[in-house]
């Protein structure tokens, strides 16, 4: 129960010290003193953290935009502070580089890439690393193109120079082969050009240009 003098005691604890008290006899007539002291936290206003990496550009050729985005956690506000200001993404112009086209159903590529993203970069546009399917095939891309010699990936790979497969998912013995002398032999990835228009096969991860074809 609390008394006259409880309430008195009480209000002096909250003058002096700022803090709210009871003062109460509980049923079993014994006095306890309860202080509730006020809690004060600092206000903190949030801050930028880094930049994350920048995404993938929306096209690979002919002008696009790529973007990076930022969180507001170095720190984040708490307490009531402010949110970080300014946005939290920002955006760049990407591979503004002129859209080649292709010729008579086939593109040769003005950059170079490692097997693996050369094809990627041929689905990317509805194609796929070429398929030869005879030498006059051959010859009349370079004719197309105007070119003496080539150094492109095509779209066949292999298991350490064994069970060569083509990007169609067929045997490359099922269809038109242009070999060097003894190969494949031991890698992975094939491109032409050895000897200016034969095949052999090398390191998956070396850059090369490469050529796609409509399909």
């Amino acid at each position: 129960m609390c008394t006259v003098a409880s309430f008195v005691i009480s209000a002096f604890f909250k003058h002096i010290l700022g803090a709210s008290m009871n003062m109460c006899d509980d049923e079993h007539n014994s006095t306890h003193i309860k202080m509730i002291l006020p809690l004060t936290f600092k206000t903190v206003d949030g801050s930028w953290g880094n930049w994350l990496d920048w995404g993938a550009c929306s096209v690979t050729c002919g002008g696009g935009t790529r973007s990076r985005s930022r969180l507001c956690n170095n720190p984040s506000p708490s307490n009531g502070g402010e949110h970080c200001q300014g946005s939290n993404v920002n955006n760049q112009n990407c591979n503004s580089n002129e859209c080649k086209t292709f010729v008579n159903g086939f593109l040769l590529s003005d950059d170079s890439r490692t097997w693996a993203s050369a094809k990627a970069a041929c689905e990317a546009i509805s194609a796929r690393l070429v398929i030869f399917d005879s030498q006059q095939e051959i010859d009349g891309i370079m004719t197309a193109f105007n070119i003496q010699s080539f150094d492109h990936w095509i779209g066949i790979s292999c298991t350490a120079g064994t069970n060569c497969m083509r990007v169609d998912g067929l045997a490359a013995s099922s269809g038109f082969q242009a070999w060097a002398p003894n190969e494949p032999n031991w890698a992975d990835c094939v491109y032409i050009g050895m000897s200016k228009k034969l095949w052999d096969d090398t390191y998956c991860g070396e850059s090369r240009p490469y050529i796609c074809e409509q399909i």
